[in-house]
């Protein structure tokens, strides 16, 4: 139990000091920065490669264009939160949202890091067995394939530790 509050603790400090720091970096990215400046301090969280291999983290690589599009705009309006994302996007125009999600959603995206997590497994194993006209499952086909492709894009939760 200690170790679990020591832990929350460094992740807390880890979350404050990141933002105060991507304030004071937004701040000097302004719009005189070129598109591969701005490109690589989204890979210095999200992986070069767009494959993130940091906990709780989100890969970038291969996710739908627009998905990437509406969600960079949200953060940059302040109407999905995002308080470390936010002071870096909040100067960028349509024209540069557009083409940094067409950079990320061009790159391979890669197997997760880490081990999967077996509650998930579990769970996707009972849904795909109980077909697509099942009360559990997410939808059907046609619903699914729309979420996938970007089309009814959410925001989704990812990172090294999901299968």
């Amino acid at each position: 139990m200690r170790g679990r509050t020591a832990a929350k603790r460094y992740t807390f400090g880890l979350v404050v000091i990141a933002g105060a720091c991507a304030a004071n970096a937004a701040q000097a990215l302004d719009d005189q920065a070129t598109l591969e400046q701005k490109i690589t301090v989204c890979a210095s969280c999200h992986g070069a490669d767009g494959n993130s291999t940091r906990e709780g983290m989100p890969s970038l690589a291969g996710q739908p264009e627009m998905f990437l599009i509406d969600q960079l705009i949200l953060i940059r309006e302040g109407v999905r939160r995002s308080e470390l994302i936010r002071p870096w996007v909040r100067g960028f125009d349509d024209a540069t949202i557009i083409a940094i999600a067409k950079h990320f959603s061009a790159l391979r995206p890669r197997a997760n890091h880490g081990p999967a997590d077996p509650g998930l497994f579990t769970r996707g194993r009972a849904l795909a067995a109980a077909g697509p006209r099942s009360r559990a499952s997410p939808g059907n086909a046609k619903t699914i394939w729309r979420r996938r492709s970007g089309l009814t894009a959410t925001a989704r939760r990812s990172g090294p530790t999901r299968p």
